[in-house]
């Protein structure tokens, strides 16, 4: 009989301490995991529209084509509206 409820206990202490482990991963770490994602995510963004902007701002003034599509078929140029007349005039 000692061993029946031993065993009981222990099977009832695994599930408990399974349940806690899936509900401390979903509410706790996966929203920290998915944050720091979002924010790196960001980050990007930030750097890439910052290059962007450094190569068609003033005094650069360059054209940038950007490609984009399935198979980088399609692009797309830009300028900066204030280097526009620099480009209208040639």
């Amino acid at each position: 009989m000692v061993d029946k409820s031993k065993r009981i206990i222990i099977l009832l202490l695994t599930v408990i301490t399974i349940l806690l482990v899936f509900i401390l991963y979903n509410f706790l770490l996966k929203p920290q995991i998915s944050g720091y994602v979002v924010n790196k995510q960001l980050e990007g963004y930030s750097m890439a529209i910052n290059q962007i902007v450094e190569i068609v701002a003033p005094p650069r003034c360059e054209p940038l084509a950007i490609q984009y599509g399935d198979f980088q078929n399609e692009s797309i140029q830009i300028v900066s509206i204030e280097c526009y007349d620099l480009f209208s005039e040639s």
